[in-house]
């Protein structure tokens, strides 16, 4: 299981990167252009302005002529009405900034260039999203195939296999595993609502997350159909789901932005983690350790409701050594603070015994309370070689510190003091 979760993390983390490496080029494509209508910086400034009066004007991918030059005309008497621009003839016109004309020539050309970027800045967004949702449902049917693998009896005594294709399988586990396969095929089709209804059957879970996010979750799903089936256009299917939540129609365009991308991303990893959380077991160290990774990452990422959710399960583990349930606490409650407040969990904290544990974790509880006279106290007490300054300057659970600059600054110093002084305890006595 810890695989099927690894994969599909790793793959929301590389739509993610790849937007963030890909975004400065999306939002800078007019400098990627070979037209040459006046000087770069003003080809730059004039871009966006460009982009909105072709949407302005309802355009599309497949403008025609006369389309085309009404917008290159309303781009001249825009520029001219600004005081950008003066009419030389009825084919050129002078940019006040520029040195030499412009013809309506190059207007075209550039329009259709923006055009063309455009649709290459959407497509990278919707393949983003097309990807996303594939591997959260090739995830969703290993879930179910591992079920049906341990409970093959749960298929059911009605399932049959035609007679030509049992004469091709050498064993029973064949035939079993043929017909699971099918059975998991059969359930993927059926939609998002019939695999959570499926978890909550088969695992006893009440999946709140999806519960209380079931139509976003399912506009995901049909927006990526969307792009696959019908270039992002609204059509019937699409309309009659979601007409009540939203200003649409049908015939309108869809498209994906990187702010949807990634909090779809985020609502999808949340979604799932929910359903592994349903039924994982506390002696899986493989998943419990992959669980702490992410929860630890999306909690640097300040998604503090998936690392909240995380935390919160891991340290319902009673078997857990000490300083491991320290740390879940410790984790839950930078999580609970930065989303809202500790008043939930003040009274826990303060009857949370941790004089036994080390002196980071210690340290740890401290700063979350933010009591200074214990912190000053603890990091004179801390080893040096378990806590830098660049440590206390990047764990999240200082970041409180952080936030207060003179007492930043003060901790900073006593812990590079304390440094100075352990490495000249072990000078060479000078001769």
């Amino acid at each position: 299981m810890e695989k099927i979760l690894e994969e599909l993390y790793l793959t929301i983390k590389t739509i993610k990167d790849n937007i963030i490496f890909l975004e400065p080029i999306l939002n800078n494509n007019i400098s990627q252009t070979n037209i040459k209508i006046t000087n770069t910086e003003w080809a730059l400034k004039r871009a966006q302005e460009i982009t909105n009066i072709i949407k302005s004007c309802q355009a599309n991918n497949t403008l025609n002529e006369e389309e085309l030059a009404k917008i290159t005309e309303e781009i001249i008497e825009k520029l001219i009405q600004s005081g950008q621009a003066e009419m030389l003839n009825e084919n050129k016109i002078k940019l006040k900034m520029s040195a030499s004309p412009i013809s309506k020539k190059n207007i075209d050309k550039l329009i259709r260039e923006m055009q063309s970027i455009e649709r290459r800045n959407e497509l990278i967004y919707q393949n983003s999203l097309i990807n996303l949702v594939t591997t959260y449902e090739r995830a969703m049917a290993k879930i179910i195939t591992t079920y049906y693998v341990k409970n093959n009896e749960s298929l059911g005594p009605d399932k049959t296999i035609k007679l030509y294709e049992v004469k091709k399988m050498n064993s029973i586990s064949e035939i079993v595993n043929y017909l699971i396969m099918n059975e998991v095929k059969d359930l993927m089709h059926r939609g998002v609502k019939e695999w959570h209804d499926f978890i909550k059957k088969k695992f006893c879970s009440p999946l709140y997350y999806y519960n209380n996010n079931r139509k976003v979750i399912e506009e995901i799903f049909e927006r990526r159909n969307l792009f696959i089936h019908n270039d992002g256009i609204i059509n019937e299917i699409y309309y009659n789901k979601f007409k009540d939540d939203n200003d649409i129609h049908i015939g309108q365009k869809r498209n994906a932005s990187k702010d949807y991308i990634f909090d779809s991303a985020n609502i999808l990893l949340h979604d799932y983690i929910d359903i592994v959380l349903s039924f994982i077991d506390y002696n899986n160290r493989a998943l419990i350790e992959t669980l702490f990774t992410i929860g630890f990452e999306e909690m640097c990422e300040k998604n503090y409701l998936i690392a909240y959710e995380i935390f919160s399960f891991l340290d319902n583990n009673d078997n857990e050594i000490e300083a491991n349930k320290c740390l879940y606490k410790i984790n839950k409650w930078i999580c609970c603070k930065s989303i809202s407040d500790l008043n939930g969990y003040l009274r826990e904290i303060d009857e949370y015994d941790y004089s036994n544990q080390s002196v980071e974790l210690q340290l740890g509880i401290e700063a979350i309370k933010m009591d200074k006279e214990r912190i000053r106290a603890l990091v004179n007490k801390v080893n040096i070689s378990q806590l830098s300054d660049e440590e206390i300057s990047t764990w999240p659970v200082f970041q409180w510190i952080r936030e207060d600059e003179d007492f930043y600054a003060e901790i900073l110093k006593l812990i590079r003091d304390k440094l100075t002084f352990q490495k000249d305890d072990f000078a060479p006595i000078s001769r």
